[in-house]
């Protein structure tokens, strides 16, 4: 199948109310030529509207292109066109043909891999993102990890050091170190969820001092002989 000629172009960009009523039918190989402005890239559009089988560049035109041996086509039967035609113009360059941003001089004319390297963009795009995100939140957790630490540290430490003055055989507490404050959190995990298991200063204070061993000032008695006296009886 092949295009022979153009009858009629109407409402098509510059092309208004065209009517071949002149024109040579087209040959093998056809050569448009003419000042800029004079309409050869709205030509190209009329090519493409029929390669790509629909008018929607210039909805409300009017067009009919003469088929040899063929029905022409026009704006009402385009969606039908058997035509295989293929147009190369800037609509096609539009859609077609990406100039990789990193390596110069690599060219795509590829609809699919344009759209592949378009959509494998976008995923390194958030990758880099997702990866920027998740070393964040590991920083953070490494902050929380080493202040839990301290804590523990610190809080094994002041039990050591508040219940040295205990006098016991049991050296539990004193030996108390951060491993052993790990064992009660975890053990009494639930119960440190309560508000009731916090106790004010006051107290820890008052705490702390009844488990101090307080003692008491020596008792001094004087030692004093009692003697006995024999009672006789008259």
């Amino acid at each position: 199948m092949l295009i022979k000629n153009i009858q009629k172009l109407k409402y098509f960009g510059i092309f208004q109310n065209y009517t071949n009523s002149c024109a040579k039918d087209f040959g093998k190989y056809n050569l448009f030529y003419g000042w800029n402005g004079a309409g050869k890239s709205t030509l190209s559009s009329l090519f493409r509207s029929i390669e790509e089988k629909n008018s929607t560049k210039f909805p409300s035109s009017e067009f009919t292109v003469n088929i040899h041996n063929a029905t022409a086509i026009t704006q009402t039967n385009i969606a039908k066109s058997e035509l295989n035609i293929y147009t190369f113009n800037h609509d096609f360059i539009d859609e077609n043909i990406s100039w990789n941003n990193i390596i110069k001089s690599i060219l795509l004319v590829d609809k699919i891999k344009i759209k592949e390297r378009e959509k494998l963009e976008e995923l390194k795009q958030k990758q880099k993102t997702d990866s920027e995100a998740y070393n964040k939140e590991i920083e953070e957790i490494k902050k929380l990890n080493n202040a839990i630490s301290k804590f523990e540290t610190d809080s094994a430490r002041h039990m050591k050091t508040s219940l040295q003055t205990i006098d016991t055989t049991d050296r539990y507490y004193l030996n108390y170190d951060k491993r052993k404050f790990e064992m009660f959190i975890t053990e009494n995990f639930e119960a440190t969820k309560s508000d009731l298991s916090i106790l004010d200063d006051q107290k820890i204070v008052d705490l702390t001092n009844a488990a101090k061993p307080d003692q008491k000032s020596p008792i001094s008695f004087a030692h004093q002989t009692i003697s006995q006296v024999s009672k006789r009886t008259p």
